[in-house]
């Protein structure tokens, strides 16, 4: 996730086959349009639908309509997964994920904010920060789902064999 910055000796060294990351991501910046930058950086959210937005999409509030329709549907199948859990749940179960999911909202809406902090006075940052809680509630759908795995797998079997 974090990228290691070539200090500037390296640099003055002759030392440039760590400094290629940043010169393609120039080299995209200058050919392609701030929607289609966006759409890039977030190239590994799948959904066909999204992907589908994003290639038409050739303005700022045409790929913001796309990540905000992506992240529409991400929480939906969000919400659907949740409910489907709680309802499998004891009750010490359910208020456990209650307080995990506040927490992981929180938590979503801030490493968000962080992750794209250097967009934020630019025309990007809706569709940086919409993007983004796509890709992350995409995650949360998936690790919900183990979840919800492992409560049908007790269920059935019971926690020995496991």
């Amino acid at each position: 996730m974090f990228m290691r910055r070539t200090p500037l000796a390296s640099f003055r060294s002759g030392e440039t086959r760590t400094l290629w990351p940043f010169g393609l991501a120039l080299m995209i910046g200058l050919a392609l349009s701030p929607a289609q930058t966006i759409a890039a950086k977030r190239s590994h959210m799948q959904t066909s639908a999204f992907q589908a937005c994003s290639e038409r999409a050739d303005t700022d509030v045409a790929m913001h309509a796309c990540a905000q329709e992506e992240f529409a549907r991400q929480d939906k199948a969000l919400n659907t997964i949740y409910k489907t859990l709680m309802a499998k749940l004891n009750s010490d179960g359910k208020d456990s994920l209650i307080l995990a999911e506040r927490d992981w909202v929180a938590f979503r809406d801030d490493e968000c904010r962080f992750q794209n902090i250097d967009e934020f006075n630019h025309t990007d940052w809706p569709i940086l920060i919409d993007s983004c809680e796509a890709e992350l509630t995409e995650q949360r759908i998936k690790d919900l789902k183990t979840d919800l795995d492992d409560v049908e797998y007790t269920a059935k079997f019971g926690d020995e064999n496991k």
